[in-house]
């Protein structure tokens, strides 16, 4: 069944007041109601220059599912057999194994789902040459039984898999298998989300982790230490609960991390010993963030409180940056009444996807990379 509503900009309040390009060039989509809060979203394949496959997770239970949706950004969407416009439609729909879904990652042909049942499913996708792919448990890592798997990050680099979860454990995964390689117990009550990251210059791929501080582990080692820490604020009693981490392709060397405050936080690992630069962003719990270019901006954010924003600074160093000085360009993408769960921008074509509790999927073609 398709459930799909292709709309105009002006229905998620697109800023485009400093673009300089006319805002008709931006291509918004949107399914209609979907019956089940969407938690996580990803970009999957693209299947020709204007149509790509998404993937997202649903996290109402009971009931919670992994869904393929295809999604057009031509001018002149098709019509189904039922006169619904066809820009995104839902190819295929599986029952999630592991409870709701908490995170997912996107390999080639592969999906990699965080388990609020605790531990990582990998789900093949089959068939995607064809219109109607499908989805098949490849594995399920059980994890420890009731703690939640609470984010799970895939190296395209290093074929590397790592997952996080609420007992403050890190585990290494054999991405073929499932089977565990190795994990490491912090002393953090949890770990909120992990992301891979090369901050650390010559090094390979290390895990990038987040609760009350960013901490880099280099997964080859087995350490039970982290190679760097980064605190977002180093000199005050103030606990900060840190819920995202993203690091930036382009400049390895920055990374980004977003608050249960609504702040957003960034470092440049080349200088562990300066600052955080602390942007207060939101006005609620920030659920993801990815630093990346795009026409509207070099971070983008989704809140608790609706909207998903995009910040431009232009500059590759934040060494130099102190707060209230410099202050980025701000734009609000998308605002809604309900939470904005994930985001994910997909660099290669300018598409953006959304996952929000108003039990929409939300995608925009929001120009081409740098």
């Amino acid at each position: 069944m398709t459930f799909s509503l292709s709309l105009g900009p002006e229905d998620f309040a697109l800023d485009d007041d400093e673009l300089g390009e006319p805002i008709a060039e931006v291509l918004t989509v949107a399914t209609r109601g979907l019956g089940s809060k969407q938690r996580a979203v990803r970009w999957l394949e693209r299947l020709d220059d204007r149509t790509a496959l998404a993937a997202a997770g649903s996290w109402d239970e009971p009931g919670c599912e992994l869904a393929l949706w295809r999604v057009s950004f031509a001018p002149a969407d098709a019509m189904d057999a039922d006169g619904a416009a066809s820009a995104a439609r839902s190819v295929s729909a599986t029952p999630h194994e592991g409870g709701c879904v908490l995170g997912i990652e996107a390999a080639p042909r592969r999906l990699y789902t965080a388990c609020g049942g605790g531990g990582v499913c990998c789900y093949a996708v089959e068939g995607v040459e064809e219109e109607a792919p499908s989805l098949r448990l490849a594995w399920r890592q059980a994890g420890t039984p009731s703690v939640a798997t609470l984010g799970v990050g895939w190296d395209k680099g290093s074929g590397a898999l790592c997952a996080v979860s609420e007992e403050g454990s890190l585990t290494q995964l054999d991405a073929a298998s499932g089977m565990a390689v190795h994990a490491v117990a912090t002393d953090e009550l949890a770990l909120y989300a992990v992301a891979w990251s090369r901050a650390a210059a010559g090094a390979s791929a290390q895990a990038a982790t987040v609760s009350s501080r960013l901490m880099l582990w280099d997964v080859r080692a087995a350490g039970k230490r982290p190679v760097l820490t980064l605190l977002p604020k180093p000199h005050s009693p103030e606990a900060v609960q840190l819920q995202c981490v993203s690091s930036d392709d382009a400049r390895p060397h920055l990374l980004g991390a977003g608050s249960s405050e609504g702040s957003l936080y960034l470092w440049d690992a080349r200088y562990p010993h300066a600052p955080a630069v602390a942007m207060e962003a939101h006005a609620a719990d920030v659920w993801a963030l990815q630093m990346c270019s795009c026409l509207y901006g070099d971070l983008l954010s989704c809140s608790t409180d609706g909207t998903v924003q995009a910040r431009k600074w232009g500059s590759d160093s934040l060494a130099t940056m102190e707060v209230g000085e410099g202050e980025p360009e701000v734009r609000t993408l998308v605002e809604q009444e309900l939470p904005m769960n994930d985001l994910h921008f997909w660099p290669e074509c300018g598409y953006l996807a959304c996952a929000s509790d108003a039990e929409v999927l939300t995608f925009i073609a929001v120009g081409e990379s740098k």
